[in-house]
């Protein structure tokens, strides 16, 4: 999996030089933004996400900030977490979950030998190891914008990545495929990457490199940015 949204730049300058937009295209991808996260067309939270790519002469890689709040209304659950990419297949993630039932911190440590992932209870603490590789991407099943290094690894003839959910420890094999033709939504052109096997979807990014939309069938999910 490419460690860097510096990559994403590579290609996407390209792509907008192609359709005559270069000139929009910083050298590097930072975002900001919210997703208005629904299931089955009903609103149920709300996604507060941050892309901050790594700084010359800092030894930590680019990052992805999140935070969710459910249900949309009068929200009484909180997820957080903070993923590092170092190198290929070495990061380093974060997970703080409150709700009603109190608060869990959660650790994972990858290196391309293992996977380390570690819970921090109110009374208790447990540690589970897997496989590593340069393949893996950590997911959440309330946190959208951890997809977003699917799109750096895809590929026009589709990556073979693993996500990993570290809170249960569920993994699953899927591919990412960056579509040749982009599509328009909303007046917007967006480049769209699929995914297809365990995890079914497609994610829509815009000319500027910025996450746009997230949509996954199986579960009726879909993750939209609210547009200023």
């Amino acid at each position: 999996m490419p460690s860097t949204w510096r990559q994403r730049a590579v290609w996407l300058t390209a792509w907008l030089v192609v359709h005559g937009l270069g000139n929009l295209l910083s050298a590097q991808v930072a975002d900001r933004g919210t997703l208005l996260i629904q299931q089955g067309g009903h609103d149920i939270g709300h996604e507060d996400f941050r892309v901050r790519p790594a700084q010359p002469g800092r030894a930590a890689g680019d990052s992805v900030i999140a935070s969710a709040r459910y249900p949309e209304t009068r929200p009484v659950s909180e997820i957080r977490a903070t993923l590092e990419l170092i190198d290929p297949g070495t990061f380093h993630f974060e997970l703080l979950t409150r709700g009603p039932q109190g608060s869990t911190q959660m650790y994972a440590s990858g290196t391309p030998a293992r996977v380390t992932v570690r819970s921090v209870g109110r009374t208790s603490e447990a540690a589970r190891e897997f496989p590593g590789g340069p393949g893996i991407i950590v997911l959440d099943d309330s946190l959208f914008s951890l997809f977003l290094p699917a799109v750096d690894a895809a590929t026009e003839a589709g990556a073979r990545l693993t996500g990993l959910y570290p809170r249960t420890g569920r993994r699953v094999r899927f591919t990412a495929t960056r579509e040749r033709q982009p599509v328009t939504q909303g007046g917007i052109e967006l480049q769209v990457i699929r995914l297809m096997g365990d995890v079914e979807g497609r994610i829509y990014i815009d000319a500027q490199g910025h996450l746009s939309r997230i949509e996954l069938p199986a579960s009726g999910i879909e993750a939209t940015r609210l547009r200023s």
